[in-house]
């Protein structure tokens, strides 16, 4: 799936590992191959590659890679979760704050009594 016109070096040792990394993001074996004969075997550079050449990925039927999240999708949720923890901590205060108020108003009527 190489871009017409570009040429790269064959990569001496291919490693099994890069390879495996590429593939796990979901691209095929033979986009993972041409990825990283491209960035001189730098998976951080294949996976920019294949991400800037999406078009010609999906040329040769290979479903599109789908990026990993965002830091910015991980904080939005981060920070969701922790709203939703907040608002969970102010429910219970406020459900105890009642009770201790019941309670003291139950501890005046009986001394009260």
């Amino acid at each position: 799936f190489s871009p017409p016109g570009l040429t790269h070096p064959p990569l001496p040792d291919m490693d099994s590992h890069s390879l495996s990394a590429l593939t796990d993001l979901g691209f095929t074996d033979e986009q993972a191959a041409v990825a990283l004969q491209m960035s001189s075997g730098n998976v951080q550079r294949a996976v920019n590659f294949l991400l800037e050449n999406a078009q010609a990925t999906e040329q040769v039927g290979a479903p599109p890679a789908r990026p990993p999240p965002s830091a910015t999708t991980a904080r939005a949720e981060g920070d969701r979760a922790l709203q939703e923890a907040l608002a969970a901590s102010r429910r219970e205060a406020a459900g105890e704050s009642k009770r201790r108020a019941e309670a003291r108003q139950a501890e005046l009527a009986a001394a009260s009594a």
